[in-house]
C-alpha cells in the first residue's frame, strides 16, 4: 500500500531587513496540514552562512519562537498577518506531501539553501577565485575589472588593506543578452568613498558615471549616486538622484 498523501499549505520565511527596500532573504519554511492543523518548519540553523545579516541574533531568536508562538493561528493567513515587520511569510500555496521530512527538506533546498548546492557553489567560487587572479598590485585600490565567464559578465570591487587585497562584492549581469543591451549605455562605478569604513550589510555610496561623460571633478555634476548594499545574496544598486535611466539597461544582477 502506498503512503498516503496529505494535503499541506506552506510558506517561505523571508527576512527583510530593510521595509523601503524590500529586499526579502529566504531563511525558512513554514507548513501547515490542511487536515490536522499542525505546523512544522525548516529553518536556518547555521548562522555564519548570515553573518552578513547585522541583526542575525534577533532574527534567530524569533524563529526560534516562532512555531511556539503562533501555533493557534486558524491558518497560514493568520500567521501572516501577526509576523514581525522584519519577518515575513510568503503567500500560502497548497502541495501534496507523500513524506513530510523528505518534502520538507526539498522546500528549503529549492527556497533556502543554495550553499548546499555544490553546483551552484561553483559559481562564487569561480569569482571568487578569478578575483585574486586578477590582482596584480599592492600599491593601491582598483576597481571594476571585468570577468568573462561563458553565462555572464562579472564585476567585483575589492579595496587594499595594510597591503592586502579585500574582497568587497560581486556584481553580474545573468546573462550576455543583459550585458550587450548595457553597451549602448555603459556606465561604470568610478568610486567606492571610504570603503574601509563599511562593513558588510551597510550601504555603501557609490559614483555612478554612463560612458561618454567627462571624467575628472570637474564633472562631477554629471554623475549619477546610488546606493548599494551587500547582502546575503550578493551586491544590489538602487540610484538616489540623477538620471537613472542606465538602470533601465540592466537586466538584473546575480544574487550569490
Amino acid at each position: 500500500m502506498g503512503t498516503k498523501q496529505r494535503l499541506f499549505k506552506y510558506s517561505v520565511i523571508k527576512y527583510v531587513p530593510d521595509d523601503v527596500r524590500d529586499e526579502a532573504i529566504n531563511v525558512g519554511v513554514l507548513l501547515r496540514s490542511t487536515e490536522d492543523k499542525k505546523f512544522d518548519h525548516k529553518v536556518v540553523t547555521n548562522f555564519g552562512k548570515f553573518r552578513k545579516i547585522p541583526d542575525a541574533p534577533i532574527l534567530k531568536e524569533a524563529l526560534e519562537k516562532l512555531i511556539n508562538e503562533y501555533d493557534g493561528a486558524e491558518s497560514l493567513e493568520d500567521m501572516y498577518k501577526k509576523m514581525n515587520h522584519k519577518i515575513r511569510l510568503s503567500i500560502p500555496r497548497s502541495m501534496m506531501v507523500n513524506n513530510l521530512e523528505e518534502d520538507k527538506k526539498a522546500l528549503f533546498d529549492e527556497f533556502v539553501s543554495v550553499r548546499d548546492d555544490p553546483a551552484k557553489e561553483s559559481v562564487p567560487d569561480m569569482i571568487r577565485q578569478h578575483i585574486w587572479d586578477s590582482i596584480k598590485s599592492k600599491d593601491g585600490a582598483t576597481y571594476n575589472k571585468p570577468v568573462k565567464g561563458k553565462e555572464s559578465t562579472f564585476v567585483f570591487d575589492y579595496y587594499y588593506k595594510n597591503g592586502d587585497p579585500k574582497f568587497v562584492s560581486v556584481m553580474a549581469f545573468t546573462s550576455i543578452h543583459a550585458l550587450n543591451k548595457t553597451k549602448a549605455f555603459d556606465w561604470s562605478v568610478l568610486d567606492i568613498m571610504n570603503v574601509h569604513k563599511y562593513k558588510i550589510g551597510s550601504f555603501l555610496p557609490l559614483l555612478v558615471e554612463p560612458r561618454g561623460h567627462h571624467t575628472g571633478n570637474t564633472a562631477r555634476g554629471y554623475y549619477d549616486q546610488a546606493v548599494g548594499i551587500l547582502d546575503d545574496r550578493g551586491y544590489h544598486f538602487s540610484c538616489v538622484n540623477g538620471n537613472d535611466s542606465w538602470r533601465d539597461k540592466v537586466d538584473s544582477f546575480l544574487q550569490i
